[in-house]
C-alpha cells in the first residue's frame, strides 16, 4: 500500500498552477511549468496593481514550433521561473481565443521593433512587458534564447533588465509605454479613408498581386511562404477570364500540390513553407487554411474539369473527416502540432531505407522512390537538432499523368499503384508517434471548412461531405452560443466563454 503511494506520488507533477483549470489546450500546456502562471483576465491585473509588479504577458497557440522551444528552455526552468515570480506577475494568453488582445500587443512589437532595430518584426511567441497600472506595454519582443548569442539578450538578462527598469526608473518606463501606445494606436487607426468601391479598386488589387505574383514557383512573394487563398480567390473571382492570371493562379495551386507543403500520404496542406519552392513546410496544419483550401480546389476543379484538383480536395476533405472531426458533434478541431517528440516534422519524414522497410519486397519500392522524390536525395536537414541524419519531406517532381506518361504506365495501372503505395506508407506512418491536436473548436475556423466541406460535396458528387458539412453546422448554431445568447469565439468539450468577434 505503501509502495503504490509513493509511485503516485512520483507521478504527480511537481508544479500545477492556474492554467490547469483552463480550457484551452496551449495554457493547459503550461500548466506544469514552476511558472506562476496566470490567465488573461481582471483578477491577475488587480494582482498586478497591488503588488506594484510589472506584467509579463505571453501570447502564443498551441501548435507553435517555437513557443514549444521558449517553454522547454526557459518556462521550465526553474531557476528562470525564480526571476519571472520574484519580479513580474506572469499572464498566459492564447491568441486563438483571444485575437483582439494579440492584435494589439502584436502592433506593439511591430512598432517596437521598428523603433529599436528599423525593421519591423513579429511572431510567436510574443513576450510583452506591460505597465500593469495602463496596460500599456514598455519593452516588446518574440522568443528569446536561454543564453545569450547572435546579437540576442538571454531571457534572463530581458527579465533581469525589465525588473531594474521598473524598480529604478519608472518615468522612463512610463515614457516609453506611453510612446509605444501612441505608435500603437497611430498603427491600428491608420488606412485610407471610407470610400465606395468599384471596379477601378478592385483592378488596382489585382495588379498588386501579380507584381507579387512568382513566375517561377507559384505564389506570391518570397520565403517564407504562405498559400494566400484569399488572394486566389480574389484572382479567381476578378480576372479569370484573362489567360495571364487564370496561369498564375493554376500555376500556384499545381505548385502547392505537388510541393511538401501538400500532405501526400495523408491529405491537407501544412501552414507554410520555408522556402519559396514549396519543398519543406513548417509542419503544423491549420483547420483555417484547410477549409479555405478545399474551397479554391473545388472551385478550380469545377471551373477546369482538372481531377489532379478533385484528388487533392478529396484528399484533404477525407484528412479533416479522419483527424480533424469530433467523432461525438461532427465539429473540427483547430490544429495539428509541427513536432512530434520535440523533433520538427518527425513523423511526416522519410529515408528511402524507411520507404524500403515500410512496402516489403515490393516492386512498388521503385515507383515510391521515384514519385515522392527520394531518389533525388536529402531534401531537410532539422535545424535545431544537427545530430539527426538528414531525410526526406515527400513531394512530386511532375503532375501525376506526366509522372504516368514518362513512366509508360496506363493511368489505371499508374492509380492502383499510387494508391497501393501511398496506402501502405500512410498505414506504417500512423503506427508513428503523432502529432498533438488541438481539440478546442474556434467558430470562425468552423465556419470555413464548413464551406469548403460542402462545395467539395458539391462538386464531387459527394453527398457524405456535404452531410458532414450540415452535421458541423447544425452543432454549431445550436451550441456555440453563452448563456447571455451571445455567439462564442471558442469552445472545449461543450465549454466556451469568450464571445465571438467580427470573424465569427
Amino acid at each position: 500500500m505503501q509502495e503504490r503511494a509513493t509511485m503516485a506520488s512520483q507521478n504527480e507533477p511537481k508544479h500545477t498552477n492556474r492554467l490547469a483549470a483552463q480550457s484551452s489546450p496551449y495554457l493547459r500546456q503550461h500548466a506544469h511549468n514552476p511558472v506562476d502562471w496566470h490567465p488573461w483576465g481582471s483578477e491577475a491585473i488587480e494582482l498586478a496593481r497591488e503588488q506594484d509588479r510589472p506584467i509579463f504577458l505571453s501570447i502564443g497557440y498551441s501548435t507553435c514550433y517555437w513557443c514549444h522551444v521558449m517553454e522547454r528552455e526557459s518556462f521550465e526552468n526553474e531557476a528562470t521561473a525564480d526571476v519571472m515570480n520574484a519580479h513580474f506577475v506572469n499572464i498566459k494568453l492564447d491568441r486563438e481565443q483571444r485575437p483582439d488582445v494579440d492584435e494589439i500587443y502584436m502592433t506593439a512589437c511591430q512598432v517596437f521593433t521598428q523603433m529599436t532595430t528599423g525593421r519591423a518584426g513579429g511572431g510567436w511567441p510574443l513576450s510583452v512587458f506591460i505597465d500593469s497600472e495602463t496596460l500599456q506595454p514598455f519593452f516588446v519582443g518574440t522568443y528569446f534564447p536561454p543564453h545569450p548569442g547572435q546579437g540576442r539578450p538571454s531571457f534572463t538578462q530581458v527579465l533581469e533588465g525589465m525588473a531594474n527598469a521598473w524598480r529604478s526608473d519608472r518615468s522612463g518606463v512610463s515614457e516609453q509605454a506611453e510612446k509605444i501606445s501612441e505608435l500603437v494606436v497611430d498603427s491600428l487607426q491608420a488606412g485610407d479613408a471610407a470610400r465606395p468601391l468599384g471596379m477601378s479598386q478592385v483592378d488596382m488589387a489585382v495588379d498588386r498581386l501579380m507584381s507579387m505574383y512568382d513566375r517561377e514557383h507559384g505564389g506570391f512573394g518570397q520565403a517564407p511562404k504562405f498559400p494566400q487563398p484569399v488572394f486566389l480567390e480574389l484572382l479567381i473571382d476578378a480576372g479569370w477570364e484573362r489567360p495571364a492570371i487564370r496561369d498564375a493562379v493554376l500555376h500556384t495551386l499545381d505548385s502547392m500540390a505537388m510541393g511538401g507543403i501538400h500532405d501526400h500520404l495523408g491529405g491537407g496542406f501544412h501552414r507554410y513553407s520555408v522556402d519559396e519552392m514549396w519543398l519543406v513546410p513548417h509542419f503544423e496544419k491549420m483547420l483555417y487554411d484547410n477549409g479555405q483550401l478545399a474551397s479554391i480546389y473545388a472551385d478550380a476543379h469545377e471551373r477546369t474539369g482538372d481531377s489532379f484538383y478533385a484528388e487533392v480536395l478529396e484528399n484533404l476533405l477525407d484528412y479533416v473527416l479522419l483527424e480533424m472531426t469530433d467523432s461525438d458533434t461532427g465539429l473540427f478541431h483547430s490544429a495539428q502540432d509541427a513536432e512530434v517528440n520535440t523533433r520538427e516534422g518527425e513523423n511526416y519524414l522519410w529515408t528511402p531505407d524507411q520507404v524500403r522497410a515500410a512496402l516489403g519486397d515490393s516492386e512498388d519500392i521503385s515507383f515510391a522512390l521515384n514519385y515522392f522524390g527520394l531518389d533525388e536525395g536529402p531534401n531537410f536537414r532539422d535545424p535545431h537538432h544537427r545530430d539527426l541524419p538528414p531525410s526526406n519531406v515527400l513531394f512530386l517532381g511532375e503532375r501525376p499523368e506526366r509522372f504516368a506518361r514518362r513512366t509508360a504506365l496506363s493511368r489505371e495501372s499508374f492509380d492502383r499503384v499510387r494508391e497501393r503505395t501511398r496506402r501502405r506508407l500512410f498505414d506504417v506512418r500512423r503506427l508513428r508517434d503523432q502529432p498533438s491536436l488541438d481539440d478546442k473548436v474556434i467558430t470562425s475556423w468552423n465556419g470555413l471548412m464548413i464551406r469548403g466541406m460542402a462545395e467539395g460535396g458539391r462538386v464531387l458528387g459527394r453527398p457524405e461531405y456535404i452531410a458532414a458539412a450540415s452535421r458541423a453546422a447544425e452543432a454549431l448554431l445550436e451550441g456555440m452560443w453563452g448563456v447571455d445568447g451571445h455567439l462564442l469565439r471558442a469552445s472545449r468539450e461543450g465549454n466556451g466563454s469568450i464571445n465571438g468577434f467580427l470573424e465569427d
